[in-house]
């Protein structure tokens, strides 16, 4: 007997479906400097800046995209035990699918994870360190909202790119 035939009714909605990237958030002198990219000519925010980030691949996990994703754009190797989660940021991009982003903050060291190099100048034009106040333009909204995330006790941002700004930023309870 079907949920219709017994007279319940079955409501089903449609499931949400999101893209998921990973955001490396990499600081280094006293947490006042960020690695930033500025993106080449390619699909999302060419010809703005952003952090080092790009998608989990299927079968991943956040932390090993994140790794791959590290090496891939920057050469460096970093090691799961210097990896701190920062938050998530959920995005809702008018026309396209949401996108949630794993932020992870690493505090940098040369000795430990090498030099930061533009390993895929096809779609990274260039890297360079900027200050956390003082970011290049323009720099991207989606971005934007995990590096604050990344520098704010916050652990989830909900990020409408038409205010450009994070919707809400929420904390998380302590657990005891």
């Amino acid at each position: 007997m079907s949920a219709t035939e017994s007279g319940v009714n079955v409501i089903r909605r449609p499931t949400q479906v999101a893209a998921l990237d990973v955001f490396l958030v990499l600081l280094r002198d006293a947490r006042s400097q960020v690695l930033c990219g500025l993106r080449g000519a390619v699909d999302f925010a060419a010809g703005q800046w952003g952090l080092p980030s790009g998608k989990i691949e299927t079968g991943e996990d956040p932390f090993a995209a994140l790794l791959r994703e590290t090496r891939e754009e920057t050469g460096l190797l970093l090691q799961l035990h210097g990896v701190d989660p920062a938050g998530v940021v959920h995005a809702r991009f008018p026309g396209e699918r949401p996108r949630v982003g794993f932020v992870f903050a690493v505090e940098y060291d040369s000795a430990a994870h090498g030099e930061p190099n533009n390993t895929e100048p096809d779609k990274c034009d260039r890297l360079a360190w900027y200050d956390v106040g003082a970011l290049p333009t323009p720099f991207e909204s989606y971005n934007q909202a995990a590096l604050q995330l990344a520098l704010s006790p916050a652990n989830l941002a909900l990020f409408q790119p038409d205010t450009g700004e994070p919707a809400a930023e929420h904390r998380s309870n302590p657990v005891t």
